[in-house]
């Protein structure tokens, strides 16, 4: 924000970052700065968002509850900081199963559904009772780094996918359910 609120040549002295004369020639587009948006869960980082995003992308909420709760964090932040919390917006989708019974079973058995797992932390099953293929430290999404997941591992992760376990973290049914 500071580099699009300022013009010429800014100097910062952050914790994490330093900027010497450092500079952003490009104008905003029609006037307006872009909104920054972060996507998070954990409750550090629902804090700096409530402080100080213009959006919320809620990663790795896969229940109703958990959502709620993260939610509540963004909105107790934003308003501590002395925002209001309704100006942020918030987003999200939900990734879901819909067929009858037997369309259900030949989805979850399909690499592309049985990859969601990588996206779901192992406490979130260990919690539905199942063990994570990753392990139970696995941070789902936080965790994939291409560099080392390597063809093999994925290809075990897949073989050691429990069908149920997919269903414990996709909604799924029929589209009258």
């Amino acid at each position: 924000r500071l580099l699009w609120e300022r013009q010429g040549p800014v100097d910062f002295d952050g914790q994490f970052f330093k900027l010497h004369h450092a500079r952003l020639d490009t104008e905003p587009y029609d006037g307006k700065v872009p909104p920054i948006w972060v996507g998070c869960s954990g409750p550090r980082m629902l804090s700096i968002t409530g402080q100080n995003a213009n959006g919320w992308w809620p990663v790795g909420t896969l229940t109703l509850e958990g959502y709620v709760s993260q939610l509540s964090a963004l909105h107790l932040a934003a308003e501590q900081a002395g925002r209001d919390p309704a100006a942020i917006t918030k987003a999200g989708f939900i990734t879901c199963l819909i067929g009858d019974e037997g369309e259900v079973a030949e989805m979850i058995r399909q690499p592309l559904v049985k990859a969601f797992l990588l996206q779901v932390r192992g406490d979130f099953l260990a919690a539905q009772g199942f063990v994570h293929p990753m392990g139970e430290h696995w941070k789902g999404i936080h965790d994939i780094d291409p560099r080392v997941l390597t063809r093999e591992r994925i290809l075990r992760f897949l073989a050691d996918v429990e069908p149920g376990a997919v269903l414990a973290a996709l909604p799924h049914g029929t589209p009258r359910r």
